[in-house]
């Protein structure tokens, strides 16, 4: 079962509570207590995440901190997906010795780019349903493949235990100097799949040779030569 931040139970109901407010004279913040009046985990959890959103204004009013910019959205997301890159080269290399075939390999980054693309828009509890099975269809995903994604969520979601690794969304928000409040870790885990399904669905790169830093290099290296003879 996934773990809801700043949630709790009291009796049979779930409470919502987070150090947010500060008493006059004091320096800490002081904790609020808020009843959900719900005994249903999936409400409770919808609940808490529009107040963690309106929690993190008010802890922004009260520290002048500022929300995620475009600038640093983007900078994560391509360093996210720069490292995956990198991963993604090596194990296709490893792969292919071992005699994983170019269009098995294709279909495999195919399927798991599709699955961080769907968690990245609906968490990490995202599922297929017929929404879903339309767009993956209509970006040539076969029925196959389709049922494919959709198990492969569901390992994703079991083997993670319903949440995402805590400390990685603060390191990567730590490295560029981000915010870290309770919005802005469920942002970092959206660009963490965005990043992760970019690289993986860049399939003709690591299958078919596409490899459009290398179209130049000769170009490059000689201009690079001639001016060092100059």
């Amino acid at each position: 079962m996934r773990v809801v931040q700043h949630v709790f139970r009291r009796g049979a109901v779930y409470w919502w509570r987070r150090r947010l407010l500060k008493k006059a004279g004091e320096r800490e913040l002081a904790p609020i207590a808020i009843s959900l009046r719900t005994r249903d985990l999936s409400k409770a959890r919808t609940i808490a995440a529009h107040l963690a959103v309106a929690s993190d204004g008010i802890l922004r009013q009260e520290e002048g901190r500022e929300v995620l910019s475009a600038v640093q959205v983007r900078s994560m997301l391509e360093s996210v997906a720069r490292t995956h890159l990198a991963k993604l080269d090596r194990l296709a290399a490893l792969e292919t010795a071992d005699g994983i075939t170019a269009g098995d390999g294709r279909s495999s980054d195919r399927i798991m780019g599709w699955a961080r693309r769907l968690q990245a828009s609906q968490g990490i509890a995202a599922r297929v349903g017929d929404a879903e099975r339309g767009v993956l269809a209509a970006n040539g995903l076969s029925l196959e493949e389709i049922a494919e994604v959709n198990w492969t969520l569901d390992l994703l979601r079991k083997s993670s235990g319903g949440s995402f690794p805590r400390q990685k969304l603060m390191a990567l928000l730590e490295a560029f100097r981000a915010p870290q409040g309770e919005g802005d870790i469920q942002q970092a885990e959206r660009i963490f799949y965005r990043g992760q399904a970019a690289a993986l669905l860049s399939v003709d790169r690591r299958w078919s040779g596409e490899y459009r830093e290398d179209d130049n290099l000769i170009e490059r290296l000689t201009l690079v030569r001639l001016r060092d003879l100059a």
